[in-house]
């Protein structure tokens, strides 16, 4: 993230991901930017690191859309 922007500057993304039947991660990407292209990053990074996951029951939404905040 670019430390020279003030430090109350936040930015927001959200990240769109979906699990697979077996808990793998089937996609991830960015819905909506932050403006910071090292937090977009991160934020793909911060789920695909959090793969595998518990494998869904069946029937069980798969898609999900988080926020992430950073400064």
């Amino acid at each position: 993230l670019d430390r020279s922007s003030a430090a109350s500057d936040v930015y927001k993304d959200r990240i769109a991901f979906a699990i697979a039947s077996n808990g793998g991660l089937a996609s991830v990407s960015v819905a909506r930017g932050s403006g910071s292209a090292a937090l977009d990053r991160a934020a793909v990074s911060v789920i695909r690191k959090a793969a595998p996951f518990p494998r869904p029951p069946a029937g069980a939404r798969r898609q999900y859309s988080i926020k992430i905040k950073g400064q």
